[in-house]
Order: C-alpha cells, then sequence, then structure tokens
C-alpha cells in the first residue's frame, strides 16, 4: 500500500516546491485543450495465488511476466493558468494481456482426460478509462502521473488447456474453466503511477498499474464458493502523441 501513496505525495511536493519559488518570466502557454493517440507496451504479472477445488489444484504462480499492449486515444486540459504547471488527462483505451496459470489433479492416480497443464494462450482484453493528475517539476520537460483506472474485461479467459477441442465438454477441467470464466469480474478498479518526459507533442511515460478490485473473485464450484482474490500488476512504456491543440483564449491586458 505504500506504493498507492508514494506519487500523490510526490505530486504534492511537486507543487508545494512551484508555489514557493520566485516569479520567472512565463513561458508559452500551453494549448487549452489537446487530443492525441497513445501506445502501450509492458509486461504483465498476477500476484501468486494457490487454491484447491475438492482433489484439483490452481497455481498462480506470479513469475510469469506475459505480454501486454494497449492503443488508445487521450484530451489533456491544463489546470489553472495557461502557463502553469498542472493539467489533467483522460484516457481511452483497448488493452490485450495474456493469462498464465496451471491446473493439477491430486488425485493418487490422474487420468489424461481430467489432468491437464495450462499454456500461456489466453488472454484477457479490456476497454479502459484512466483519469490522471499530472504535474511538471519546476515547469520542465520531466512530468508526474497518477489516477485511477476503470476497466471493464470484454474477454476474460484465464484457462485453457493445449488441446481444448479434445477436452470433454463435462470434464473437471471444463467445469472448472467455467467456473473462473463466471468468476471473472466485468469491472475492476484500479490505479497508475508514471513518470516521465514531453518534448514537442511526444510523451514517453513509465508507468505501473495496480488493481484495488480483484480480477477474479468468488469462484463457485460443484455447489461450493471459493475466494480467489486474483489481482495483478502492469509495467508500460507509454507512448502519446498530440495530433490536435486547441489555442488558449487571449487573457485581458493589465491596466
Amino acid at each position: 500500500m505504500k506504493t498507492l501513496f508514494l506519487l500523490p505525495a510526490l505530486l504534492l511536493l511537486a507543487g508545494a516546491s512551484q508555489a514557493q519559488r520566485p516569479e520567472r518570466p512565463a513561458g508559452p502557454p500551453r494549448p487549452a485543450w489537446s487530443v492525441g493517440v497513445l501506445g502501450s507496451y509492458g509486461h504483465y504479472k498476477f500476484n501468486p495465488m494457490e487454491r484447491q477445488f475438492g482433489q484439483y489444484l490452481f497455481h498462480i504462480y506470479g513469475i510469469e511476466s506475459l505480454d501486454a499492449s494497449r492503443i488508445g486515444v487521450f484530451a489533456r486540459k491544463p489546470l489553472g493558468r495557461a502557463t502553469g504547471a498542472w493539467y489533467v488527462q483522460a484516457e481511452l483505451d483497448r488493452s490485450v494481456r495474456n493469462a498464465f496459470a496451471q491446473f493439477e489433479n491430486l488425485a493418487p492416480e490422474p487420468t489424461p482426460q481430467d489432468f491437464m497443464i495450462m499454456a500461456a494462450v489466453p488472454t484477457i482484453r479490456r476497454y479502459d478509462l484512466t483519469m490522471l493528475l499530472g504535474v511538471r517539476p519546476l515547469r520542465s520537460p520531466l512530468r508526474l502521473l497518477a489516477g485511477p483506472v476503470v476497466s471493464y474485461g470484454s474477454r476474460r479467459q484465464l484457462l485453457r488447456d493445449n488441446d481444448w477441442s479434445n477436452s470433454a465438454q463435462n470434464s473437471p477441467y471444463r467445469r472448472i474453466f467455467g467456473a473462473f470464466y463466471n468468476g471473472f469480474h466485468r469491472a475492476t478498479l484500479g490505479y497508475q503511477l508514471g513518470a516521465g518526459v514531453e518534448f514537442w507533442r511526444v510523451s514517453l511515460d513509465f508507468r505501473r498499474e495496480f488493481n484495488l478490485t480483484p480480477v477474479v473473485g468468488k469462484v463457485r464450484y460443484e455447489g461450493q464458493s471459493y475466494r480467489t482474490g486474483v489481482t495483478g500488476k502492469f509495467w508500460m512504456a507509454t507512448l502519446g502523441v498530440r495530433v490536435w491543440d486547441k489555442k488558449p483564449a487571449k487573457e485581458p491586458a493589465q491596466l
């Protein structure tokens, strides 16, 4: 939880230093609004988890870093004066994240029918709405960002075997697969922390995203409920390009 408060504290310190430093000639005013496109690439990792469903054991080891990417659009608006350091940025994107898990039969004599090893084939697809508060410390090209992320899962496949087509329709694997599919939360809440640089119309940020609510919550299997609490972390590099700017209104002349 310390990470949750780290970057917001840095944002406040940056604002305090900005308020205390002596005035200097203001730079050129920033646009009143900016719209652009962005893309991210990084690695997604589930937090370690292990749950037993009857004679079957489900593993998420948390050591496999899997590819994740997103592409979307953003809108940015300065806060306060057009030459100020603070701004808000809203992002809407579609992300794809690989998933990995293992499923093991604990019975003394497992059969090929119900003993399956999962592969990193499944994917989780989401639509994300991110609201970030940003600041440029000392009005430099550097910038700090923090804010919440609300996600909607359009595909939520965590489990899949290597020979899916030959799995019996009512096999234990298929039943646990269905239980996990139903246990996926359509909507999840998280937050991002990041830092980066911006020159001209191009920005490059390095961010980390955390889950505040689990990706998979309660799973019901064979008449029993199991609380899984599957969460994950996402490291990413994000490249953004402003494609349209609205010029700020001219301030009235001082008398």
